[in-house]
């Protein structure tokens, strides 16, 4: 039972190259992990993927909220929404690769003047949240943080079946997690 947690991350981490290599650039996460809280942060709002696509700004306002009162970043709520393509993919690496080409080609015509761009989307089925994603990227295009998580993973299994705001503040306990720890491992 041990191993099932890095079995899950070894096949998503293989299903995300097979679907299009969207990994993240490892030196532009390791600047992002080592930001201390100085990083200029941009949130844009949350994209909720049903069976079409809202967008919620209200949960960007907490995410950026979220990361001010922690001291992670100096984060502020984007107005525009990053459209994406409707559909929802059986393959959740696939559709994870699919939102971080085109968060970044949406970036690339619309630039942002802050360090970092984050864009939040939840996986909303009729029972409830199954898959949590974030995206963060510089200003150079480059994936500096991201995350996938479904029922595989710990840190979903508080919000499986639960609405946007439980989402929210899973993307806050890993950014916390990640941005508070000088190694960015949380370890202090």
């Amino acid at each position: 039972m041990e191993h099932r947690p890095i079995l899950a991350a070894v096949l998503c981490a293989v299903s995300i190259c097979a679907a299009g290599c969207e990994g993240i650039d490892h030196a532009a996460e390791k600047e992002f992990l080592g930001s201390g809280g100085a990083a200029r942060v941009s949130v844009y709002p949350a994209i909720v993927r049903r069976a079409g696509i809202t967008y919620d700004a209200d949960e960007a306002g907490r995410l950026a909220q979220g990361l001010v009162d922690q001291d992670l970043a100096r984060a502020v709520v984007a107005r525009d929404e990053v459209p994406m393509s409707a559909g929802w993919k059986a393959n959740q690496a696939a559709m994870w690769s699919r939102s971080v080409r085109e968060f970044r080609v949406w970036l690339a015509a619309h630039p942002d003047t802050s360090d970092y761009a984050v864009l939040p989307e939840y996986l909303i089925q009729p029972r409830g949240a199954v898959g949590i994603h974030v995206y963060v990227l510089d200003r150079q295009g480059r994936l500096a943080f991201g995350r996938l998580y479904n029922s595989h993973w710990k840190e979903m299994r508080g919000a499986l079946g639960r609405g946007p705001s439980v989402c929210t503040d899973v993307l806050l306990t890993e950014l916390r997690v990640r941005l508070g720890a000088p190694d960015g491992r949380g370890k202090r």
